[in-house]
């Protein structure tokens, strides 16, 4: 499986691909920034970073439904990265903060911004 994501004016979408067959298995919409970075998970959720704000969301692509959202920071994330078996995920911010959570299984991040770091 293959994800993009994008938007304009206003309206953002994710779209999924089914490589096998190259064709688009599923598309969420939604009112907001555009995502800048999306991230697959195991059980088909994703975690996108918005455009140029300082949003976190975790969507449940099957659903159409998302899970958690995330914009209590200050400052905007300019990277987000997880780990390989989709268990953690890393968040850096635009003043050089580094946070990190753990992704449970329903796709609910916990401890995020336990871990903070600058510089």
């Amino acid at each position: 499986m293959l994800a993009t994501c994008g938007g304009a004016d206003g309206r953002a979408h994710i779209s999924t691909w089914n490589t096998a067959l190259l064709e688009e298995r599923s598309v969420v919409t939604y009112d907001g920034a555009p995502a800048q970075q999306i991230a697959l998970l195991p059980h088909n959720l994703a975690i996108t970073v918005g455009a140029n704000d300082d949003t976190l969301r975790v969507w449940d692509l099957a659903r159409n439904h998302l899970i958690q959202k995330d914009s209590d920071r200050e400052q905007a994330i300019g990277s987000m990265v997880v780990s390989p078996d989709g268990n953690q995920v890393a968040v850096g911010r635009l003043d050089g903060s580094i946070e990190i959570g753990h992704i449970r299984p329903s796709g609910k991040i916990e401890n995020y911004g336990g871990h903070h770091r600058k510089g």
